[in-house]
């Protein structure tokens, strides 16, 4: 792949694949090694994107209603 992680910095893997030709995604992942620290930049990323997506907290008048699959009915 790169010759070092600071050469892939900012590039996503998909891209990465598919320039190299790699037919599935799961060939560039056997080749990524991912650190930790990119891992985390990766999470801080999301965080960042999906945080403004949901609430804060539930609403307290919020009642969530179990329902019991139709495998588990008894007959």
């Amino acid at each position: 792949m790169a010759r070092c992680k600071e050469e892939l910095e900012g590039v996503d893997l998909y891209a990465v694949g598919q320039i190299l030709g790699h037919k599935t995604p799961r060939m560039t992942q056997r080749y990524a090694h991912l650190s930790p620290d990119y891992m985390a930049g990766a999470v801080g990323k999301l965080d960042g994107i999906m945080g403004g997506m949901m609430p804060k907290a539930l609403p307290s008048d919020l009642h969530l209603v179990t329902t019991e699959s139709p495998e588990n009915r008894a007959a």
